[in-house]
């Protein structure tokens, strides 16, 4: 399980965690994984393409297109994490920027992967983002998705950290 905070002071994201870039890459993901990923629940993206940098913050988009297999698949964890997580603000806001995460690196995806990712595919082959310090955005940044990095500036993550 990831750390998970809800709180955040203004210039950094956590204690011994680097501070956010200017600008933040953001990447789209389908709910219900982008839920997952900013619960902490899910720790490892899957990409056909590497992370393209050593290590650094990422913003989840949650698409407005929903898995429908995957929340039948993965209906009692997330059953479980929504009852876990009932205080905290709500993450599934479609068509929004719902959180953040720290990536903290990239290699391919094994099978012994399947549970951290919620999914597992071998074909084509897949790189395994790992995932840490996850952060829901206690207000979500309307946005259409990207279909590859966009970039959002670094003070329009603070504010929708911070619920401002």
């Amino acid at each position: 399980m990831t750390q998970l905070s809800m709180f955040l002071p203004h210039a950094a994201v956590g204690p011994g965690l680097p501070p956010l870039p200017e600008r933040v890459p953001c990447i789209s993901l389908w709910a219900p994984y982008a839920e997952l990923v900013v619960y902490g629940e899910k720790t490892i993206e899957t990409r056909t393409w590497p992370w393209p940098y050593a290590a650094g913050w990422l913003v989840i988009h949650e698409a407005k297109h929903v898995d429908r297999e995957a929340e039948r698949r993965l209906e009692l964890r997330i059953r479980a994490m929504r009852e876990r997580h009932a205080a905290w603000p709500k993450a599934g806001s479609s068509g929004a920027a719902i959180g953040l995460v720290y990536v903290t690196g990239c290699r391919p995806l094994l099978p012994a992967d399947e549970e951290a990712a919620c999914f597992y595919a071998s074909d084509p082959p897949r790189f395994a983002w790992t995932l840490d310090h996850s952060h829901v955005l206690r207000r979500p940044v309307a946005m259409r998705g990207p279909q590859k990095f966009v970039y959002l500036p670094r003070e329009t993550v603070l504010a929708a950290l911070e619920g401002s």
